[in-house]
């Protein structure tokens, strides 16, 4: 990844983690940690590597695309299951993020790319994540790699 990427991976992180109520394990870069057993919810966001479109001109900025990827981990809650309680929490990420298109003006658009399950009972404690991916349309350097 590039500055302008990784730029744009930390809007992402600071978006989600101004909303205190989103989950109670906290939002995450890169985290490949698992959550704790007092966890019942959390985010981790990855940059998921970046697509250079052509300059217009020499020394000139250039269009580049950011796929960032979105792991929502949740537990049961009360009598809700980890599946109901996982994907009210990815609806929250996805709308936080959609909210916001220009991730506080460093974007210029925003796509939803997909949303698919990653893993169901990870971790015996009936652990359920969903991935969410997006495809983030900015401007860069042109001599940025």
């Amino acid at each position: 990844m590039n500055s302008d990427a990784f730029a744009i991976l930390n809007a992402v992180v600071a978006i989600l983690q101004a909303d205190p109520t989103l989950c109670d394990g906290g939002v995450h870069r890169n985290r490949v940690r698992p959550m704790s057993q007092s966890v019942r919810a959390s985010v981790s966001v990855y940059g998921q590597g970046e697509v250079n479109q052509a300059p217009v001109g020499q020394g000139a900025l250039r269009v580049q695309d950011t796929s960032i990827r979105c792991d929502c981990y949740a537990k049961p809650i009360g009598d809700r299951p980890e599946d109901e309680v996982c994907d009210e929490l990815s609806k929250r990420v996805h709308d936080l993020l959609m909210a916001n298109p220009s991730l506080n003006g460093l974007a210029g658009l925003i796509h939803f790319d997909q949303r698919k399950p990653a893993e169901m009972e990870m971790d015996n404690e009936g652990t359920c994540c969903l991935s969410l991916s997006f495809v983030i349309r900015h401007a860069a350097p042109a001599a940025n790699l």
